[in-house]
């Protein structure tokens, strides 16, 4: 084989190696571009899981402010029940002592003009 010959072969065979090398750059300039664009997604994702959860908890906080507030609501409506018996009590003890006692009224007329001396 003669030197011409030889360097030719050379030649080429570097010139398929450096084929073989661009297209291994480019695979892996692929490969980059896809790992990136799945990275991007991921946080993206990331990003949407963060709000949903934040969004979640404003939720939450919102519904445990609502439940404590029902909670003070139904206590002052008990509160309000149990005054409300007792001024219904007091009342009917008024009229059935009204009923059975005519002048039962007088002695009220004079414990609300006067108070009560008991």
């Amino acid at each position: 084989m003669s030197l011409k010959v030889a360097r030719v072969a050379d030649i080429t065979a570097c010139s398929a190696d450096t084929a073989a090398w661009v297209a291994d750059i480019t695979a892996c300039s692929a490969d980059t571009t896809a790992w990136v664009a799945n990275i991007t997604a991921c946080s993206e994702d990331t990003a949407a899981w963060v709000a949903d959860i934040t969004a979640c908890s404003e939720d939450t906080t919102a519904r445990v402010a609502n439940t404590t507030a029902r909670s003070a609501d139904t206590a002052a409506c008990s509160e309000d029940t149990t005054a409300w018996a007792a001024n219904i009590t007091a009342c009917s003890l008024l009229l059935h002592q009204y009923r059975f006692n005519p002048t039962f009224s007088v002695y009220l007329l004079v414990d609300v003009a006067f108070g009560s001396k008991k």
